[in-house]
């Protein structure tokens, strides 16, 4: 037990060995700051992992102390501490800031990392990012503070691998990357109620939107969700023109990604906060018509039980019309709180699907019924097609008519 109890000790290594003295910057690298190249060169360098920075500012006799501990390669700010006090208590103020700096210089400690990747062909023209910091050719270790750290390995002709780790418990870790090739794609997607607009996915331009035909969305098939966002059109009588833009997210699915897959999705553009709205508003009002309709049926029921209690008990003063009278206002009493139940019910329904508007349109597996849609549409453009076609050649043929016709009366 006096062992498990034993404080942790850990060596941290000073700047020059003196803990009066700072490292002072160049005033070129200063003006940069602290996540400039001239000032990470400076600091590695100076053979600095951790650097503790800050500011002071006086109000009369209170004083503002702000100090961040930055964690290089990469000038990483791991940690920030703001404190407030008078001049008087300048010591604690110290104190304070030193707290809650060194539990996270002690979690800070470096890691070095070691790099495997497969196959040969992606090791050769492979890059690492290691939050943010990009590493071209990827060297084969890297040191690190220790604790979470984002990294990503891009090669061409490969999928990108992305992951996020908590490096911290050892000294060393090895990182094995296992390149897949990148499965290139073409997947068919349509839109079972149309709506004309463009499709973006990945950020990419992907087509304007057919009622007849699919937009071919090319991918990069690897198994992965894919997002992408529609723009449209909506009404809007404030908006110039009636109309307005707004854009609805997509999303297709990880067990959909096929190459040549045909898909379909259900989307509505719509203002969705302004849909939220709406339904909440709606959702308030049937809120209190119930609200609103419970005192009416707690008066006739109870009034009709009343009569109906003294009735049976033969009292004089009560006529078997009043109670059939207030039989039937209780029953009006009980079918208007039904009524504004039911109500109430249909707008808190319609109120959560306006919320889950928000989530992304998922994309499905296309039916026979849409295919036919599309096969009708496909088919009415194509009459209209030979409808104006057959209309030009008409025009066509009536001014040459009509030019020979003039040509007549001239010769005439």
């Amino acid at each position: 037990m006096r062992k498990l109890w034993e404080p942790e000790s850990r060596q941290v290594s000073l700047y020059g060995q003196d803990p009066e003295k700072l490292f002072s910057p160049s005033d070129s690298s200063k003006k940069e700051g602290v996540d400039s190249r001239a000032f990470a060169k400076e600091i590695a360098n100076a053979k600095i992992s951790g650097l503790v920075s800050g500011s002071m500012i006086s109000y009369g006799n209170y004083l503002s102390v702000t100090a961040e501990l930055n964690v290089f390669p990469g000038a990483k700010k791991v940690a920030s501490v703001t404190e407030v006090g008078a001049l008087s208590d300048i010591r604690q103020i110290a104190k304070n800031i030193a707290f809650a700096l060194l539990p996270k210089i002690a979690n800070s400690m470096p890691v070095e990392l070691e790099f495997n990747i497969f196959p040969e062909a992606a090791a050769e023209n492979a890059t690492l990012t290691i939050d943010s910091v990009v590493y071209r050719p990827v060297p084969k270790k890297v040191s690190l503070g220790s604790g979470f750290h984002s990294i990503s390995v891009d090669a061409e002709g490969f999928a990108r691998e992305t992951f996020l780790y908590d490096f911290s418990g050892q000294s060393k870790f090895l990182v094995e990357v296992n390149f897949r090739e990148e499965s290139k794609g073409e997947i068919k997607l349509a839109l079972s109620r149309f709506v004309p607009g463009t499709m973006f996915f990945d950020g990419k331009f992907a087509g304007e939107s057919s009622a007849s035909d699919f937009v071919k969305v090319p991918l990069k098939v690897n198994g992965n969700t894919v997002f992408g966002y529609f723009e449209g059109t909506v009404k809007d009588k404030d908006a110039e023109g009636g109309e307005r833009s707004e854009t609805m997210f997509m999303m297709i699915p990880s067990n959909l990604m096929a190459d040549g897959a045909e898909l379909e999705m259900n989307l509505r553009v719509l203002d969705v906060s302004k849909n939220i709205d709406k339904r909440r508003r709606m959702l308030y009002v049937s809120y209190s018509a119930l609200l609103l309709s419970l005192p009416i049926m707690f008066y006739c029921y109870g009034k009709f039980s009343s009569y109906q209690n003294g009735y049976s008990l033969g009292y004089g003063n009560v006529l078997r019309d009043d109670v059939e009278r207030y039989r039937n206002l209780s029953f009006v009493g009980i079918g208007l709180v039904s009524a504004c139940g039911a109500w109430m019910l249909g707008e808190l329904v319609a109120y959560l699907i306006a919320v889950d508007k928000i989530l992304p349109s998922k994309a499905k597996k296309i039916k026979s019924k849409t295919l036919r849609k599309m096969e009708v549409e496909r088919e009415l453009e194509e009459q209209r097609a030979l409808e104006e076609m057959a209309a030009s050649q008409l025009d066509e043929e009536a001014e040459i008519l009509q030019e020979d016709s003039d040509f007549e009366i001239e010769a005439d």
